[in-house]
């Protein structure tokens, strides 16, 4: 009895975070199950190697016909509403979902005069406050895509991941992407280039 009330915490655990993931997601988006059955232990702030989020960890949505005209694109990853993005004053992060195309990974890292004024939110397991800090974010993240035929959600094409950048201070930020050997720097949004 007492090991059905531990595994119904645990289902409840991943439900609630399931639930406070898709609060940040795009409309229509089911999370995809993280692995393990509990949260790990992490702390809060930035971290030398870069967060991994993984096919696991992607979500689903419908894009709608003309998503790519509001995206911004840098080798097999794409921002999608990275071109028309409004970085808002304050601490309030800006939804933008990050797609990578099938069986490829990419990694997009803060460039270093950003530190400690601009954040990634891509990190499920993060508890993010009311007013979230640039602390509480990642200052890169690499993205790895599902293999064709391997989507949780049952989905062909490219990769989904929801997450936010939070930037209290700019305007304009300017991210490194990097895939393979190659890298590219990209504005955000597409006029400050």
């Amino acid at each position: 009895m007492n090991l059905l009330r531990v595994m119904g915490a645990g289902v409840a655990a991943v439900v609630l975070l399931t639930a406070c993931e898709a609060s940040i997601s795009a409309p229509e988006v089911s999370q995809g199950a993280a692995e393990g059955s509990g949260l790990p232990a992490r702390p809060l702030g930035f971290e030398e190697a870069p967060f991994v989020r993984d096919c696991s960890m992607s979500v689903w949505g419908r894009l709608g016909p003309d998503w790519d005209r509001y995206a911004v694109r840098a080798g097999p990853l794409t921002f999608l509403n990275g071109a028309g993005l409004s970085i808002p004053s304050g601490h309030i992060p800006r939804k933008l979902l990050v797609l990578v195309d099938e069986g490829q990974e990419a990694t997009v890292s803060l460039r270093s005069d950003l530190v400690g004024s601009v954040a990634l939110f891509y990190d499920p397991f993060v508890q993010i406050s009311q007013s979230p800090t640039v602390e509480q974010g990642q200052k890169s993240v690499t993205f790895v895509g599902c293999a064709p035929g391997e989507s949780p959600h049952g989905k062909r094409g490219p990769t989904q991941f929801a997450g936010a950048l939070l930037a209290p201070e700019l305007d304009c930020i300017h991210l490194a992407v990097e895939s393979g050997d190659r890298s590219w720097d990209v504005a955000l949004p597409k006029k400050c280039n």
